[in-house]
């Protein structure tokens, strides 16, 4: 099974780092699983967003961890990276499980949260809609 782990990456490599090792706890004790995320893309010819949708296309399972921000947003989709990714994985009918940070005992910095009105409505509506 493979297992795409999407998030922003400022807010929540914390949280990416514990859901990789647990996925790789998991493979050595036999389980056949493995995650894909941006900590392994590399180097590509192609852009970001397509990078991002060609592993979202490899995915068993789609993990979303939404947080306190939405992300740089990509010109040519209107929406950060973590939205594509997640409405690529409904697109393809991808079973998702989403997680979204309790607000209230997030331990984040305060530069770390969502400042642009624009980004907050979308990711709120993003976690609507998750």
């Amino acid at each position: 099974m493979k297992v795409f782990i999407s998030s922003t990456w400022v807010d929540l490599q914390r949280h990416r780092r514990a859901v990789i090792a647990t996925i790789e706890k998991l493979r050595h004790q036999g389980f056949d699983v493995q995650w894909l995320g941006m900590e392994a893309f590399g180097a590509a010819d192609q852009s970001p967003s397509d990078t991002c949708q060609g592993f979202v296309d490899q995915a068993d399972l789609f993990l979303g961890i939404l947080g306190v921000r939405y992300g740089p947003i990509d010109p040519r989709t209107n929406m950060s990276m973590t939205e594509a990714e997640y409405r690529r994985a409904c697109e393809r009918h991808i079973p998702r499980l989403m997680f979204l940070i309790d607000e209230d005992n997030a331990r984040v910095r305060p530069a770390q949260v969502e400042k642009s009105p624009v980004a907050l409505a979308k990711l709120e509506k993003l976690k609507s809609d998750a």
